[in-house]
């Protein structure tokens, strides 16, 4: 029982001893990513297939905002050519429904609504509202090898370059970027700049440096060109909220 005792004593003695030159924990690795940048509206084509009113066009559309509906209409290029088709309600007409499937891939799809607003007034004056999309295209842009292998090439060619304690607290960068329609990085820089030029220089740098990409396109092979971003540090800072990284379903 004692021997039993001495071991336990031992083991507690060697469990916490810790030598004074022994290494510091590793810090915690810089947090970093790439997202795609999305259209302030980007139904997909189920989507769009199964949309039946206004707000399932539009997410942001709000229908307690309306007492009572002049007109809609629905403007589309069928072919080359513009077709408007034209409602009553928030109900999407079946006309309206398929001219939005039919329309040319790719193609804006503008939407425009006369109404009644709801508010106390006795006497409303008729008021318009006005938006418009484009149907997100079945495959996103994509890096030689996929997600792993961009954020390996950005870990090796930004990344570890950074000097440690750069980034502190809610310390963000953000470096917005293109890929056309040919898969060719484009239109790289600084969403908001960081304290330090430098780093800003260095990410830039990694961007434009990448290579070609596949680029995002249609089931019906039209190529696209769509808009990313590599955003390094806090997540959690509150300059995240600028872009739309996040699509609204």
């Amino acid at each position: 029982m004692k021997n039993l005792l001495l071991l336990a004593v031992l083991f507690l003695t060697a469990a916490h001893s810790v030598p004074s030159d022994a290494p510091a924990p590793a810090p915690e690795s810089l947090h970093f990513d790439v997202l795609r940048v999305y259209p302030p509206i980007a139904p997909t084509r189920a989507e769009l297939v199964s949309a039946q009113t206004l707000p399932d066009l539009n997410p942001h559309f709000k229908s307690e905002w309306i007492r009572s509906y002049i007109s809609t209409s629905v403007s589309t290029l069928q072919n080359g050519k513009l077709k408007t088709d034209f409602g009553n309600s928030e109900l999407l007409t079946p006309k309206q429904k398929a001219a939005i499937l039919s329309a040319d891939i790719g193609s804006e799809v503008r939407v425009s609504i006369k109404y009644i607003p709801e508010n106390n007034l006795r006497h409303n004056e008729p008021k318009e509202m006005h938006f418009s999309f484009v149907q997100e295209p079945e495959h996103e842009a994509a890096f030689p090898g996929g997600k792993e292998k961009l954020l390996q090439y950005l870990k090796t060619n930004a990344i570890d370059k950074i000097p440690d304690g750069t980034f502190e607290g809610y310390d963000l960068a953000t470096i917005g970027f293109s890929i056309n329609e040919r898969g060719m990085v484009t239109d790289v820089q600084a969403h908001v700049p960081f304290k330090n030029p430098q780093i800003d220089e260095l990410l830039i740098a990694a961007v434009g440096s990448m290579p070609k990409w596949k680029p995002g396109q249609y089931a019906n092979g039209k190529k696209v060109k769509q808009d990313f971003v590599f955003i390094v540090g806090n997540m959690r800072n509150c300059v995240l909220n600028t872009l739309n990284i996040r699509r609204d379903t």
